[in-house]
């Protein structure tokens, strides 16, 4: 009887826990946020910024840190020397241990990136687009990591001759495309 009573409390229980986290109104509880960000969701590089705000966390990122749009040049291909530009966003923290370079993944760019600002808040970070993605993609085809080595191997460049960052150790952070580029 005892056994009996046991289990079908524990059913109830696992019942009830169920319903609120499927439907929390039903015992007084407000439903859940959901918060989606990637260009597959729809959201903006100012909708991003908004929900930094709203958690908080824009704030003491924003009075910790520098931000600056940079460029450099890279490479159109292996066997050309021809040289187009990138661009990026290059964020700057005082006492920074080391920069992270941030490579995006194929059909993304830096704008969906940025969330990580607030990840790596101890460091410095490069967001850049590669080539055929985010800004300045005219005449440009997407390799698929083939030639936008010449896109990393420019933005390594980039961050040992400035002034902030030359001295720091360089770490490649990539999803994806950028991931297989780093490689």
């Amino acid at each position: 009887m005892r056994k009996q009573f046991f289990i079908i409390s524990l059913l109830v229980f696992f019942a009830f826990v169920g319903i609120v986290f499927k439907y929390p109104w039903l015992v007084g509880l407000g439903s859940r946020p959901t918060v989606c960000i990637g260009p597959h969701c729809g959201i903006s590089a100012e909708s991003v910024e908004v929900l930094e705000d709203e958690l908080g966390l824009y704030e003491r990122w924003r009075a910790r840190s520098q931000e600056e749009r940079v460029a450099f040049y890279s490479k159109f291909s292996r066997f050309s020397n021809e040289l187009i530009a990138r661009e990026g966003v290059l964020v700057t923290r005082p006492k920074a241990r080391a920069t992270i370079l941030v490579m995006h993944g194929y059909t993304s760019n830096k704008v969906d990136m940025g969330i990580l600002r607030l990840l790596f808040s101890p460091y410095n970070i490069l967001l850049f687009d590669f080539r055929a993605h985010g800004e300045n993609t005219e005449g440009q085809l997407s390799t698929l990591g083939y030639d936008e080595v010449h896109d990393v191997l420019a933005a390594v460049d980039f961050l040992r001759s400035h002034s902030k960052t030359k001295d720091l150790p360089i770490v490649g952070y990539g999803f994806s495309m950028g991931a297989v580029t780093a490689i």
